[in-house]
């Protein structure tokens, strides 16, 4: 897959993958002899890796080969979801096949945001890639959440005007980049496809035929965490009980937890401190 023609070390490559029976996406920044960096993306309305590392990749990519796919049902990779196993499985599965397409078997950096980092996390736990270091930001593997959560981004009309509220649970709404954002966030929402993919897994079920599903979160990580992890809670996050880092902390060795002013996405929120704290984490 990495072909010298194609890769140019200094300029955002999209590349379109099949990944088993599925299309994927991705964007690919920097040198591949760098160590490779993978970023996931956040899961609220109109994410996709373009939307939410467009502005730090080729920051990143000055120390690191970045991979920044497209999860199932967001930008440009394929509008599929399952409903039989859980919201991380098979979008873990999708990345699993894009590292191996793109003949990646280096030790990789994972960093997610938001359903990104729970995804980064579920990776951790699993412990069936190779992993050098982990970093998740305002991800908790899923529990934890806050009413405010189910209630702001569990819903969106379609309108610019209502993702600007969703939006304004991620980022400063007053801030200079606020429009450009919900702009790119608009353009991916639009996405033939994407609407029905997020809205999937809000599809109510009667309750005769509700099923529980044992989930041992977190104490699974506490079986299979072997690198060091690195949480960053932002402390204006309204999203996720402000505990969350501690409990996710409590079952791992080697855990970082750095606290960062700014609402749920400081990648979007505070981009430049963001960047300093990854790279120290990664670099040290």
């Amino acid at each position: 897959m990495k072909d010298d023609s194609v890769l140019n070390a200094y300029a955002v490559r999209d590349v379109h993958v099949q990944t088993g029976s599925f299309g994927t996406h991705c964007l690919l920044v920097g040198s591949p002899e760098n160590p490779p960096l993978v970023l996931l993306r956040d899961g609220a309305w109109g994410g996709s890796a373009r939307v939410s590392w467009g502005h730090l990749m080729e920051r990143f990519a000055e120390d690191y080969y970045v991979i920044a796919p497209d999860l199932l049902g967001f930008g440009e990779s394929d509008k599929a979801v399952f409903f039989d196993r859980s919201t991380y499985s098979f979008r873990i599965d999708q990345v699993a096949a894009l590292l191996e397409q793109l003949e990646e078997s280096r030790p990789i950096n994972l960093v997610g945001t938001s359903f990104g980092g729970s995804m980064a996390l579920r990776i951790l736990a699993e412990g069936s890639f190779n992993l050098r270091r982990v970093v998740s930001i305002a991800g908790t593997g899923g529990p934890w959440k806050t009413p405010a959560m189910l209630e702001t981004l569990g819903f969106w009309d379609g309108s610019r005007h209502d993702l600007a509220r969703v939006l304004g649970n991620l980022m400063d709404s007053t801030s200079l980049d606020f429009e450009d954002q919900l702009d790119l966030r608009l353009a991916s929402a639009n996405t033939v496809g994407h609407y029905r993919a997020v809205q999937a897994v809000s599809v109510s079920v009667p309750a005769s035929l509700r099923q529980t599903v044992k989930d041992d979160w977190p104490e699974a990580l506490g079986r299979s965490a072997t690198c060091p992890v690195m949480l960053v809670a932002p402390n204006g996050d309204t999203l996720f009980e402000p505990e969350w880092p501690d409990r996710i902390a409590a079952q791992l060795e080697d855990c970082t937890i750095s606290r960062i002013d700014s609402l749920h996405s400081p990648n979007l929120d505070a981009p430049s401190e963001l960047l300093d704290r990854i790279r120290q984490f990664l670099n040290s």
